[in-house]
């Protein structure tokens, strides 16, 4: 029952996402999207993301959330991390997750992780060379997609690691088609997850750097 009532409560937001801009809309051609990461990407609603492209014209006909909680980036790799799974035992997620995005052929592809090697600054050195080797081997097995990332907040409760982790999460920017969304100004109110509205921005904030930059990474 309570899947239902939750089901429900997102097509209503949805639909009064649209109907409330439907004047200004031109919509162009329609588009996939993944959600990926740990468990902020988890949580960040699809309909979020929906709502927040067709605000710049476009429509989003497919958006598939894969994240998992509690994940480095190396179990998200084919490498996998063996140390990660005494944590969080998920030893899998690469083999399932590449089914997932080769099926959904995404034109966007959000990425929303780092917390795992922040707090226990476990691959935090390694972060940025481990992120272009994961996002060139996904698109030769899923074809081009633009990658827009968070980046982790100065106001993270993960601070084990946090100083270095943002400093190689600013380093994603020399990949191709690899592009940032800040959230700095959002202090997550448990150290590490957000509030609906909290959520709300980081969409419109991810919508509007894939906007800008669409075009470029079609090229």
């Amino acid at each position: 029952m309570r899947r239902f009532y939750f089901i429900i409560a997102a097509a209503f937001r949805l639909i009064g996402c649209v109907s409330t801009h439907m004047a200004s809309l031109h919509i162009k051609s329609p588009m996939r999207v993944v959600i990926d990461g740990q468990s902020n990407a988890m949580y960040l609603p699809k309909e979020y993301i929906m709502c927040a492209l067709l605000l710049h014209g476009i429509a989003a006909d497919s958006v598939i959330n894969i994240a998992g909680s509690g994940t480095s980036l190396r179990q998200h790799m084919k490498i996998g991390d063996p140390w990660a799974n005494t944590i969080t035992p998920q030893p899998n997620i690469y083999a399932v997750a590449l089914t997932d995005i080769k099926k959904a052929a995404p034109q966007l592809y959000i990425w929303w992780q780092g917390e795992f090697e922040a707090g226990y600054d476990h691959g935090s050195q390694t972060y940025a060379s481990d992120f272009r080797n994961f996002i060139t081997d996904l698109r030769e097995q899923a074809g081009h997609f633009i990658v827009v990332y968070v980046k982790l907040s100065a106001q993270s409760g993960c601070t084990k690691a946090l100083s270095e982790m943002r400093e190689q999460q600013d380093s994603l920017m020399s990949i191709p088609n690899v592009y940032r969304v800040t959230i700095d100004d959002l202090k997550p109110p448990d150290g590490l997850h957000y509030t609906d509205a909290q959520y709300r921005i980081v969409a419109s904030r991810i919508a509007s750097v894939f906007a800008s930059n669409r075009r470029r990474g079609s090229e």
